[in-house]
């Protein structure tokens, strides 16, 4: 693999986490029916792992238990997507034959090596369309389940 499949490898994971993000800020405010004109001071607002632990509360009143599981995983799998997001960021990317990801923990100031191939990164990327993709799913249940609830509400009252 050459430098530059390098760096098409860090882009692409950063073009899609950044897909990923804004569809959960997007979803959260769909949930809490914010009006669009204050989205984007919202989602200016929100860093990644609040706006996770948001969107998984704002849904969590709509679920029962198997599905808050669900629920519950996906945004598991985004927060930890994102600990590899601010490796890539924060990190430092050696050139050379090496080629890989050197991030020191802010916690135990220890540094590890990650993403020894352009390759592992690319895995790390597919995650993130697999998680959006997910969650969209699991949003637009949601919705239908919602939508259902308003009609039968509307009919009786």
């Amino acid at each position: 693999m050459t430098e530059q499949d390098t760096f098409c490898a860090i882009g692409e994971f950063v073009f899609e986490f950044s897909q990923l993000e804004y569809t959960i800020k997007h979803f959260t405010a769909e949930g809490m029916e914010l009006d669009d004109k204050f989205f984007t001071a919202f989602a200016a607002g929100q860093d990644s792992v609040g706006i996770c632990r948001l969107f998984e509360h704002v849904f969590s009143f709509s679920l029962d238990e198997s599905k808050q599981a669900i629920l519950s995983n996906l945004v598991k799998r985004a927060l930890k997507i994102n600990e590899d997001r601010v490796r890539v960021a924060h990190g430092l990317w050696l050139g050379g034959e090496d080629r890989s990801l050197v991030h020191t923990s802010r916690t135990s100031l220890t540094s590890t090596s990650y993403f020894s191939s352009p390759t592992e990164l690319l895995t790390r990327t597919e995650d993130i369309r697999e998680i959006r993709s997910e969650l969209a799913e699991c949003v637009l249940a949601l919705e239908s389940i919602r939508d259902r609830a308003r009609d039968r509400e509307s009919r009786a009252g």
